[in-house]
C-alpha cells in the first residue's frame, strides 16, 4: 500500500467515531505495529514501559491522542520523538534504503546505507537496523541507526567479507530495502539454507520488493520457491511463500512462462498437499493448487474433488471451499458451466452465502455480454453517489471529548415505518448519550430525515434516493477479483 498513489499517513483526521471503519487497511494493520516497535527501540523497553505507565495514568478516566503519548516518551528518549512520529505517523510514505558494499582482500572494506524519499520531499525517517551479516557457519547482527542520507557503518569495516547482507535481519525495518548485487544473487541460490526462520521471512520480504522494483525476475523467484516449500517447515513461511508463488505466477509472468511452469508447479503442490503435516498446511496448499492449476490432470482430479469421487485424505472441505473450487472449475472449462454452477447453487445450505453465489453468478457466464452487463450495473451504482452537503459548525461541547469542528449532515429517505422509528430510536439514544439538544431530524410519514448528530445513518456519502442498506445486503461488499485475474 506504502509503495503506490494510494498510500496515506497512520494517522488520519475522523470526524465522526461512527466512521472509524473507513480508515482501517493495510496501513493501519501492517505498518503501524512495525512503527510501534520501532518507537520502543528507540526509547528502549524499559523507558517504553515507564512512560506508557506514565501516559495511561495521566490521562485515566479522560481523552488522549498519539501526540500526548509521543510527548511522554520524547522526555524519556535522547531522540527527537515528535520529529520521528511526524515523518512515520503523520505523514505518508515509506523510505527507500539502498546498500553500497566494497571490499578489498576479502573483507569489508566500507559499508553504508543510503536513504531517499520516493515522493521528492526530502524526508528523512530515524529508523533502528538489526542488520544481518551471513556466513556460511554463522550470522552477524550489527545494530545500525539510519538517521540522516547517508548512514556509514563503521563497526562493519574490516570484518570478513559475508556472503549476504540482509539491513532487516529481524523483519522490524519497513521501507523499500535494496540489496546489494552480490546479497541478491546469493539469497536467490541459497536462501531454504537459512536456518533462522526469522531471517528466512526477512529476505523473502527484500527478494519480493526487488521482484517488484525489476531487480529479479519473476522466473527466478518461482524457481527459488519450488526449492524452499519442500524444505520450509515454518507455517506462516509456507503460507507466505505460496502467496509469493501465485501472484508471481498469475501476475507477472507469461503465459508461455505459465505453461512451462505449470507441470512442476502443480507436481510438488500435490506431493505437499499428500505429505503436509498438519490440516492448515493442507488447506495452504490445497488453495494455491485451486487458483494454479492448469494442466488437464489436475483440472481433472479437482473437478473429482469437487464432485466427491475423490478426496484428500485430512483435509475437510468446507461449504466455501467447494463453491470456490466450482467457480475455479467454470473458468477452466471443465465441465458445462451451468451444470456445474446449478449443483453447486442447490448444495449451498447457508441463506447468505447462497444469495452471495447467486449475485456473482453471472461474473461467469459464458457469454461476454451478460458479464459486461454485471460490470455495467456496478459501475452505474456506484457513478449515483454523490457528496453531501458541506459541514456546519455544532456549537455544543459534548462530554466524551472535543468533537470535530463540523458534523455531516444529510438527507436520508425512509423506506418502511418500522425502519423510520428504529433511525428515530437511535437517533434520540445518540443525543442523550452526548449530550446534544434534542434531534432537529423530520420523522413525518417515512419522509426525507435529515439531522447532524452524526449518528450511524448519517453517512459521508449517500444515495441520491435510497440508503445503501435499504438495496445492498451485507455480503454485497465483497471483492471479486480473484474471478478475474
Amino acid at each position: 500500500m506504502d509503495r503506490s498513489a494510494g498510500t496515506h499517513p497512520i494517522r488520519q483526521p475522523l470526524a465522526n467515531l461512527n466512521e472509524a471503519a473507513q480508515l482501517y487497511g493495510a496501513i493501519i494493520y501492517q505498518k503501524a505495529p512495525i512503527v510501534m516497535a520501532q518507537l520502543e527501540q528507540l526509547v528502549g523497553a524499559d523507558n517504553f514501559r515507564a512512560g506508557m505507565s506514565a501516559y495511561l495514568r495521566a490521562h485515566e478516566y479522560g481523552n488522549a491522542s498519539f501526540a500526548d503519548m509521543i510527548d511522554v516518551l520524547d522526555k524519556l528518549s535522547p531522540e527527537d520523538l515528535r520529529a520521528w512520529s511526524r515523518v512515520w505517523v503523520e505523514e505518508a510514505g515509506r523510505p527507500t534504503l539502498r546498500v553500497s558494499l566494497t571490499k578489498a582482500g576479502g573483507r569489508i572494506q566500507s559499508l553504508s546505507f543510503t536513504e531517499s524519499d520516493p515522493l521528492q520531499r526530502g524526508r528523512i525517517w530515524i529508523e533502528p537496523l538489526n542488520s544481518a551479516f551471513i556466513y556460511a557457519d554463522t550470522v552477524r547482527f550489527i545494530p545500525v541507526r539510519v538517521a540522516g542520507r547517508v548512514t556509514s557503518v563503521a563497526a562493519a569495516a574490516g570484518l570478513p567479507a559475508p556472503l549476504a547482507i540482509l539491513p532487516n535481519g529481524d523483519a522490524r525495518a519497513y521501507g523499500l530495502l535494496v540489496l546489494d548485487a552480490a546479497s541478491r544473487s546469493w539469497l536467490l541460490a541459497h536462501l531454504p539454507t537459512v536456518k533462522d526462520p526469522v531471517l528466512r521471512g526477512a529476505a523473502w520480504l527484500d527478494l519480493w520488493d526487488a521482484l517488484l522494483e525489476r531487480q529479479v525476475t519473476a522466473s527466478a523467484l518461482a524457481e527459488l520457491a519450488l526449492r524452499a516449500l519442500p524444505l520450509e517447515n515454518d507455517e506462516q513461511l509456507t503460507a507466505r511463500i505460496l502467496g509469493y508463488l501465485d501472484d508471481t505466477y498469475w501476475r507477472y509472468s507469461t503465459a508461455g512462462a505459465r505453461a512451462r511452469l505449470a507441470p512442476r508447479v502443480e507436481e510438488l503442490l500435490w506431493q505437499r498437499l499428500a505429505s503436509a503435516p498438519t490440516a492448515s498446511r493442507k488447506a495452504a496448499y490445497f488453495s494455491a493448487l485451486r487458483s494454479l492449476a492448469l494442466t488437464p490432470a489436475s483440472v481433472a482430479r479437482l473437478r473429482a474433488i469437487w464432485a466427491q469421487t475423490d478426496s484428500v485424505p485430512g483435509l475437510k472441505l468446507s461449504e466455501d471451499d467447494y463453491t470456490a473450487l466450482a467457480n475455479s472449475l467454470v473458468l477452466r472449462g471443465a465441465g458445462h458451466p451451468d451444470s456445474i454452477l446449478d449443483t453447486q447453487a442447490a448444495r449451498i445450505k447457508n441463506p447468505d452465502r447462497r444469495a452471495r453465489f447467486a449475485f456473482v453468478r453471472p461474473t461467469l457466464s459464458t457469454d461476454a455480454k451478460v458479464r459486461d452487463a454485471w460490470f455495467e450495473a456496478l459501475r452505474q451504482r456506484a457513478a449515483k453517489w454523490h457528496p453531501v452537503e458541506d459541514c456546519a459548525p455544532i456549537p455544543h461541547a459534548v462530554t466524551f471529548g472535543p468533537r470535530s469542528s463540523c458534523s455531516r449532515k444529510c438527507v436520508l429517505p425512509a423506506t418502511s415505518s418500522s425502519r423510520n422509528a428504529g433511525s428515530m430510536q437511535h437517533c434520540q439514544a445518540t443525543h442523550r448519550r452526548r449530550q446534544l439538544p434534542s434531534c432537529a431530524g423530520s420523522w413525518q410519514n417515512g419522509h426525507s430525515t435529515r439531522c447532524d448528530c452524526g449518528s450511524w445513518y448519517c453517512r459521508r456519502r449517500i444515495r441520491s434516493s435510497e440508503r445503501l442498506e435499504d438495496v445492498e445486503p451485507h455480503w454485497l461488499r465483497t471483492d471479486f477479483t480473484d474471478l478475474h485475474r
